[in-house]
């Protein structure tokens, strides 16, 4: 599944991470992009950042 590729993304910013901006971003579908990442297992929560502003806010 292509998450952002050609769709408008809505991110909102969570901080600062090792010099970069943090962020959790939907898709145009409402997908929250963060967390089908974890779902997929491409990536894992970071339980210090988690813990700051949750994702999977769905569920």
């Amino acid at each position: 599944m292509k998450l952002a590729e050609n769709r408008t993304l809505a991110c909102r910013r969570t901080g600062r991470s090792y010099n970069r901006v943090t962020a959790i971003c939907d898709n145009d579908e409402g997908v929250e992009i963060n967390c089908a990442m974890v779902r997929s297992g491409t990536t894992l929560i970071w339980d210090r950042f988690h813990r700051q502003q949750p994702i999977c806010r769905a569920g």
